[in-house]
């Protein structure tokens, strides 16, 4: 513990802009890790009981558990569900929509990673400088008679601010390829379900039955 604080001192005031920008990637991170988990939906078994559902007539209760449950993939596929006694085109039409607006509420605080990665190896950097250029100014300030010490400890400084700045980058470029693989994922799941949700619209018009037809109106 005593050896963390020294090193704390010594790192001067851009290891506490790091500190700052540490706290809220950690955030950013936790808050998406938290939100992609609820979102995270069986889409095959999802669907398959929701098609289940409109086979049987029972549309309304298909609506129902789309609007109950969490995640991009049931709002698209409720989309899809109201317009589903119109064409396949206005189907999909009305499923890209509905995805359009789950887009920006996955891709939330993605930025913010990608920014602290790109930003903290600048601020290690810029950490860097100034202390060396302290340094220098004032052993030429003491003449050819300037003591070591002041410029060893100055390159501790610099050191130690690099290190936390590549430190900081790695974890959060980490942190983001993690993140933007699920939100990714999730997107691809929620295509994946528009898909299937067309086709089986389409094999409903190749194949009615009476009685179903009839019970869903």
């Amino acid at each position: 513990m005593d050896a963390f604080i020294q090193l704390w001192q010594a790192g001067g005031p851009m290891l506490w802009v790091l500190a700052l920008m540490s706290i809220i990637g950690a955030f950013c991170f936790l808050e998406r890790l938290l939100y992609l988990r609820k979102c995270t939906v069986a889409r095959a078994s999802f669907t398959s009981g929701l098609f289940n559902l409109v086979e049987k007539g029972r549309l309304l209760e298909a609506l129902t558990v789309c609007q109950e449950n969490p995640g991009p993939i049931p709002p698209v596929m409720r989309a899809g569900l109201l317009k589903f006694k119109e064409s396949s085109d206005r189907i999909a039409a009305s499923m890209r929509e509905a995805a359009l607006l789950q887009v920006p509420l996955l891709e939330r605080r993605i930025s913010t990673l990608n920014w602290i990665a790109k930003m903290a190896p600048l601020v290690g950097l810029l950490g860097t400088t100034i202390p060396l250029v302290d340094a220098f100014l004032a052993m030429s300030a003491e003449g050819p008679y300037s003591s070591s010490d002041l410029f060893i400890g100055q390159v501790g400084e610099a050191l130690i601010t690099t290190a936390a700045g590549l430190l900081l980058a790695l974890m959060a470029m980490s942190s983001w390829y993690w993140v933007d693989g699920k939100v990714r994922a999730l997107l691809q799941e929620m295509e994946l379900a528009a898909a299937e949700l067309i086709e089986f619209r389409l094999k409903m018009e190749l194949n009615p039955e009476p009685e179903r037809v009839a019970r869903s109106e």
